[in-house]
């Protein structure tokens, strides 16, 4: 059942010339905050009187981390002329997510020149001060970065209450949940829903495997790259890159969203340490030991990301359903065999993103230059395969057993070099 509920007035009037030119305001009396102070928002210190994005955002051009209370978050996200949109021109629709202290309805907001739809992440009522801090800091995260790979934060409604962060709107959903959607059918009940992992596809949703689909996985991996490159060289560590944080625009453009400094994860790919939740599947070693997060251990996780892509959904090291498992085989240096279907030139930058050497993987910048080699190189399979082999191991979608042989030189190219 659908929840809709409008943040405006019953008769909306036109917005006013203006009224996007707000920034966000430098300090909040928590509480006590009304919409007449969108008066004093308009005066020329906090208005820039332009409807042009180009005006707002002008973050640091290295990642500045967010401060840990409400006002300094404001501060910061003033400075950063962040933009605070009038609470009466955003209107919600249907929820298609929640968290622990957010949830993300799908909405509309009113500008000059027409309507935009949008997603909106609203802080739920009775909140602590605790979240309230990490749902601004999300916001301020998102504030510093504008690249067409990275979820575009469009502003914040910081007066009255709740808080709000408005998105763009992905409306394919994630890349995890687009995946599934070709190998749903063929899986195990365990495959296709584990704990907290969203509602496997219905069956008149399922898609079909075509030729042109190689070209796509390709794409998708280059435009992740590019992201996280363009992160990277902002020296933002995004700690939880996997297809479930990249999202799917109407073009199927990817895109890397959940900045979150506190994620609501669940399920059996997650170990609890003393510093918080951990994706055991997609962490690089030295940040499960040491909880040392780098540019170095999100190319490990973006070779996870580049498994999950080929495999069409399948998670890491799928045979293993408790972390102790998952940690004792990641610290003995074996490689995971390519997925079914997966060209040697890509089961290959994969093997370079998991070396146990953190300074050994590649940067994102010579990522994005390994996969700027043509598709006709980088989609090329075996014309033949060891008798030990069947057909199947070079068709998408297969078995994972049916890729364990698959490049076995590589594979054991990648134990060798650990040892």
């Amino acid at each position: 059942m659908c929840v809709c509920h409008c943040l405006q007035e019953k008769e909306r009037p036109h917005t006013l010339p203006g009224e996007e030119g707000l920034y966000v305001p430098t300090t909040m009396e928590e509480g006590n905050s009304t919409g007449e102070d969108y008066s004093r928002l308009r005066q020329p210190h906090h208005s820039k009187g332009s409807n042009d994005d180009s005006a707002f955002f002008e973050g640091p051009d290295i990642f500045n981390e967010p401060a840990s209370s409400t006002n300094e978050i404001y501060q910061q996200l003033s400075s950063w002329k962040a933009r605070e949109i009038i609470r009466k021109y955003i209107t919600l629709h249907h929820r298609i997510g929640s968290g622990h202290f957010a949830t993300v309805c799908r909405g509309v907001w009113q500008r000059p020149g027409g309507e935009q739809e949008v997603a909106v992440k609203e802080l739920k009522s009775g909140a602590v001060e605790e979240d309230r801090v990490k749902f601004l800091q999300e916001a301020a995260i998102m504030s510093q970065f504008n690249h067409t790979n990275v979820v575009k934060l469009h502003g914040i409604v910081t007066i009255d209450e709740p808080l709000l962060i408005v998105m763009e709107l992905m409306p394919n959903g994630d890349l995890k949940n687009y995946l599934d959607r070709f190998t749903a059918n063929r899986r195990s009940p365990r495959q296709r829903r584990s704990p907290g992992s969203t509602p496997p596809p219905s069956p008149g949703s399922l898609l079909p495997i075509t030729p042109s689909l190689p070209h796509q996985l390709l794409s998708f991996c280059r435009q992740v790259a590019d992201g996280m490159e363009y992160l990277a060289q902002k020296r933002f560590v995004h700690r939880d890159l996997a297809t479930r944080n990249i999202f799917l625009t109407k073009d199927f453009t990817c895109k890397i969203g959940d900045f979150g400094l506190a994620r609501d994860l669940g399920g059996d790919d997650l170990y609890q340490s003393t510093g918080g939740k951990i994706p055991v599947k997609w962490t690089a070693p030295e940040a499960l030991q040491y909880r040392h997060f780098t540019s170095a251990s999100d190319a490990w996780s973006y070779g996870m990301v580049l498994f999950e892509i080929w495999s069409l959904g399948h998670r890491p090291f799928d045979a293993c359903s408790i972390e102790k498992d998952v940690m004792e085989l990641i610290g003995s240096n074996v490689c995971q065999p390519p997925p079914p279907g997966c060209p040697r030139e890509m089961y290959k930058l994969m093997t370079l993103c998991w070396n146990n050497k953190a300074s050994n993987r590649p940067s994102f910048s010579h990522i994005c230059e390994y996969l700027n080699q043509s598709d006709s190189k980088l989609l090329k399979l075996p014309a033949e395969l060891p008798s030990t082999l069947s057909p199947q191991a070079t068709q998408l979608g297969a078995s994972l057993a049916e890729g364990k042989g698959l490049y076995s030189d590589l594979q054991y190219g990648y134990e060798e070099s650990i040892v």
